[in-house]
């Protein structure tokens, strides 16, 4: 695979600046999706392409903090050039109407990891050990290919696998 590029530091800062575009008008919000600790995800309709995404967002607090903008930014860029069917592609970055930098990702329809294993109530049967080998090779074939580009993911855990049409892709 090829190696993914992070911006520097001074790249980021102009990137960032650049991003104040209007593209948040073209989108409109039409559900929760989920959170977690920098940014909370929703799920938008975008009206011009007429397709939904999942829009994550930073969390208010967090823009006032230029590090985790910077770590958001750098997030969006290196996601957005690991091209793999496992690993969920970036599709835009912006701002919103009051400024909250966002980036947007192809909508999965499914359930986490967590939400799949936390409704077990009894012991798995033979099929369901042998998904779970085959989606957690699928989520290792994912980390693989991120690894041999250059991105490491420091946030696996059951939340960020999704389970849609019978495979597994990575979060952010």
């Amino acid at each position: 695979p090829k190696r993914v590029s992070a911006p520097s530091i001074s790249e980021l800062d102009g990137w960032i600046e650049s991003i104040k575009i209007t593209g948040h008008q073209r989108l409109t919000q039409k559900g929760w999706l989920g959170d977690g600790g920098m940014g909370i995800v929703d799920l938008d309709q975008d009206s011009v392409l007429s397709r939904h995404l999942a829009r994550k967002t930073l969390r208010p607090a967090a823009q006032k903090d230029h590090r985790l903008v910077r770590l958001f930014a750098r997030e969006a860029c290196i996601m957005a050039q690991l091209a793999h069917p496992c690993i969920i592609p970036i599709h835009d970055i912006g701002t919103d109407a009051k400024g909250n930098l966002y980036f947007t990702m192809k909508a999965v329809k499914g359930q986490t990891l967590k939400q799949r294993v936390g409704k077990k109530k009894s012991r798995f049967d033979r099929n369901e050990i042998l998904d779970a080998v085959d989606i957690l090779t699928k989520v290792c074939d994912g980390l693989s290919f991120a690894h041999q580009s250059g991105a490491v993911h420091c946030d696996i855990k059951p939340e960020n696998i999704m389970f849609h049409t019978g495979e597994a892709e990575m979060l952010e």
